[in-house]
């Protein structure tokens, strides 16, 4: 029997170690099909052999994947290829009792403990510190001491100073993340295990990398993104039970755009792409599959059509302003506050061109986020763009 496209599920989950795999915890809602693909290269043998044609043999090398696939932006689910394209993140919560401050002697990295000036019971979800350092953490332990107390928690990602914040944080959200390049350690971002099941069977790629993340915002259409990532080969798997986010698709029109730190309203439409270059590390070591997908040099660019009211963002390209660029979609209130909000503090304008197509003058404006030290996450360095997303989607799911 045939089997009906519309049945397609796809579904993600951050792999524990790369490589493994895992059962997917989140779906994609798809704006039409996935492209997944097999890329095995076939090596051929075109040896001289005397006769009128040299196509001998094809013999199975290297061999990884890929898979592509278009989604309205959904403030949770674009959370994956953002960071997984990017690669650094920071994590905060709702503030709730009990709230405190770290002890003296503070923290460091890969601390099982911290001490506090308040009890936390076992098994709260809680903030620790403000801003790049903020780090999310479920204790993993009764407190100790009578104050300041002792309180166990998962191995630390910072350290933290004495006298900053520690507090519960509500499990239901909302909850903040937000993504800049990652600029530590291997450099590399996390990887994640995608599972398509198209009607035949379910098919894992493991060690996916996300390639590229790209935002279109038509001011007449929904917001919406694509997704490109590369991974290891394939294997067949248990169909997953899909279960879909009720989060819903967001109108482009209800952004708010700076240029320059200035509210306008003269943008009509903009698109924005974040690439990372990757490629497999081939071995020779018995497998047609890479050793791993490893992440190179990450991209920022983009482009937006205006409304020509006066020549400023013109000028921006001609005396080379290099202006500061926000699109900005926040709404909800409470635990139903929702953000998808994309910062660049140095937007390089590249190229402009004045169009007359329409009943109005437009400026079509091409630029590329330039990298610098104020979009940066906990990693530091430099980076051209901090992504920050507001949802219900626990602290390390995306990272």
């Amino acid at each position: 029997m045939p089997y009906p496209p519309l049945f397609t599920k796809v579904g993600i989950v951050k792999e524990t170690t790369y490589g493994t795999g895992g059962t997917a915890t989140s779906f994609v809602a798809l704006n039409g099909e996935p492209k997944p693909k097999p890329n095995l290269k076939m090596l051929e043998d075109k040896s001289w052999r005397g006769w009128m044609g040299e196509d001998q043999d094809f013999i199975p090398g290297p061999y990884d994947t890929s898979i592509d696939w278009d989604g309205n932006a959904y403030p949770d689910i674009v959370g994956f290829p953002i960071v997984g394209v990017l690669g650094d993140v920071s994590y905060s919560g709702s503030t709730i009792a009990p709230t405190g401050t770290v002890g003296t002697g503070g923290s460091a990295v890969g601390a099982t403990s911290i001490p506090s000036s308040v009890s936390i019971p076992a098994s709260t979800l809680i903030q620790i510190d403000t801003g790049l350092l903020s780090e999310v953490v479920t204790t993993s332990g009764a407190p100790t001491g009578a104050g300041p107390f002792t309180i166990p928690v998962p191995a630390l990602k910072y350290a933290h100073l004495a006298g900053v914040p520690i507090t519960a944080i509500n499990t239901a959200g909302p909850f903040t993340t937000v993504a800049s390049v990652l600029n530590s350690g291997t450099g590399q971002p996390p990887s994640y295990a995608i599972t398509d099941a198209y009607g035949p069977a379910a098919r894992q790629y493991p060690g996916i990398i996300f390639t590229e993340f790209g935002l279109k915002a038509e001011a007449a259409g929904l917001l919406t993104y694509s997704a490109k990532c590369m991974g290891l080969p394939e294997t067949v798997v248990s169909a997953p039970t899909a279960s879909y986010s009720a989060e819903r698709a967001i109108a482009a029109y209800s952004g708010a755009v700076t240029l320059g730190g200035v509210s306008t309203n003269i943008v009509e439409s903009m698109e924005l792409t974040v690439k990372r270059e990757a490629e497999g590390i081939q071995a020779v070591d018995g497998t047609q599959a890479p050793r791993q997908i490893w992440g190179g040099m990450v991209s920022t660019d983009g482009k937006m059509t205006i409304t020509v009211e006066d020549e400023v963002q013109y000028l921006n390209f001609i005396n080379n302003s290099q202006p500061s660029l926000d699109l900005n979609y926040a709404f909800g209130t409470g635990v139903n506050a929702r953000q998808v909000k994309f910062h660049l503090s140095k937007a390089a304008y590249t190229a402009v061109a004045i169009a007359r197509g329409k009943k109005w003058v437009q400026l079509d404006v091409t630029f590329k986020g330039r990298f610098n030290t104020t979009d940066v996450g906990p990693s530091g360095g430099a980076s051209p763009i901090a992504v920050t997303l507001q949802n219900a989607i626990t602290p390390g799911t995306y990272k």
